[in-house]
């Protein structure tokens, strides 16, 4: 998905807080990444908009 669906997702569903999961797109390589289009994370553009976690150990305090 790229940033302009996934912040849309993330404006209908009213989430503050995104959490990127499973394997980083960007290390991807051969057929998967050529047949899929995987383009890096836009993580400037995500999180001038909402908050951005993609860090292995990553969390929030909701306290």
């Amino acid at each position: 998905m790229d940033y302009k669906r996934t912040l849309r997702a993330c404006n209908i569903l009213g989430a503050k807080e995104l959490f990127i999961t499973g394997s980083n797109p960007e290390k991807t390589t051969g057929f998967i990444s050529k047949f899929l289009l995987i383009k890096p994370l836009e993580q400037e553009k995500i999180q001038s908009q909402i908050n951005l976690h993609y860090h292995a150990g990553e969390f929030v305090n909701l306290d």
